[in-house]
């Protein structure tokens, strides 16, 4: 998992060393969102939605084939409603790992007027786009992830990774008993959201575990099952694999079923289809972020610093360890199916 922004045309691209072009056609939608209740609990308080000026904010997703990013749509959405007289742009990469094609689409964004950004960049190369778009006056709000060192942003929204990484830790510790194999599943090495969920897990495992990898997979699915094979093959007594996002975990349960072997796994991210994977018993738990929540917050603290209101420059979305002791409850609290 970030954010960007607005009147930075071809020329400013090719300033930032970026070889995006400006007619890109878009993967994605617009809606312009009218006044409607919500159940979300906002952390700050913006003003009374049809009371307000109407202001439009560009959302940008890595990709509209996974699950997580669309969930943060979702809650993007819905806070766009419950304000009021909010435009919501959205542009997506076909691609989680195509990172020109994602520089493009913020550029799309910020020529259709979009005044504060929403993102998820997931590398650093982002940095000179976002920086020139905060340099412009338009409004950054981070989403899941951000540029690494770069404090440009009005807002941070994310989970807190280490943690999720020590409770994933914890339980693989409880589960093993103390001992045995585990190999690991990264999703992009260097990105510290990614690194913080090994580094983090790995403090909470004792020494009788024994960590193989971790392999990046950068959450596609021909990576994760490369990634899975090498390590099947190169620790046959491996007892469990945590892989780091949801992708990964559920190509590593059907690369492991066509094996017929018994190895665990826990992935990190609680998308419906691993929650489904948990009660159907091909997964064993899942660190849950609250990628709804952080669509919400994203789209409310751009919105408040468009109306002038109080921003929180940094906020914890949370995370919950998921299994099939409340997975039923955890299911109950996803967007609908196909939303």
């Amino acid at each position: 998992m970030r954010a960007l922004r607005v009147v930075m045309v071809c020329a400013v691209m090719a300033a930032a060393g970026i070889g995006a072009g400006c007619g890109e056609s878009d993967t994605s939608g617009t809606s312009t969102a009218a006044p409607a209740a919500s159940t979300s609990t906002p952390a700050t308080t913006p003003g009374s939605g049809a009371a307000e000026k109407q202001v439009t904010v560009g959302l940008f997703l890595p990709s509209t084939t996974n699950e997580f990013w669309n969930s943060i749509k979702y809650g993007a959405e819905q806070e766009a409603k419950r304000l009021g007289n909010v435009k919501l742009i959205v542009q997506a990469s076909t691609d989680d790992a195509d990172l020109t094609a994602g520089i493009s689409k913020v550029q799309n964004l910020l020529t259709q007027g979009a005044e504060a950004i929403v993102i998820v960049p997931l590398a650093d190369t982002f940095k000179p786009v976002l920086q020139r778009t905060a340099d412009a006056g338009t409004p950054v709000v981070c989403v899941n992830g951000c540029v690494t060192g770069w404090d440009g942003y009005t807002s941070f929204i994310q989970t807190d990774n280490t943690h999720a990484g020590e409770l994933a830790g914890e339980f693989i510790d409880e589960t093993l008993g103390g001992k045995g194999t585990v190999g690991m599943l990264q999703c992009y090495v260097g990105v510290p959201s990614c690194d913080q969920r090994i580094d983090g897990a790995k403090a909470k495992l004792p020494s009788g575990i024994t960590v193989k990898g971790p392999l990046e997979t950068k959450c596609l699915r021909e990576k994760a099952v490369q990634g899975t094979q090498n390590l099947m093959t190169a620790n046959p007594d491996m007892k469990l694999i945590y892989a780091v996002c949801g992708q990964a975990a559920l190509t590593a349960e059907h690369v492991i079923e066509g094996t017929g072997k018994k190895i665990l796994v826990i992935g990190v991210d609680g998308t419906r289809d691993e929650a489904d994977a948990i009660k159907s018993g091909a997964q064993l738990a899942t660190i849950a972020q609250a990628p709804v929540k952080m669509g919400e917050l994203g789209v409310q603290q751009a919105v408040a610093k468009l109306r002038g209101e109080q921003v929180t420059k940094e906020i914890s979305s949370g995370e919950t360890l998921v299994t099939k002791d409340n997975v039923d409850q955890y299911l109950a609290s996803l967007p609908p199916a196909g939303s």
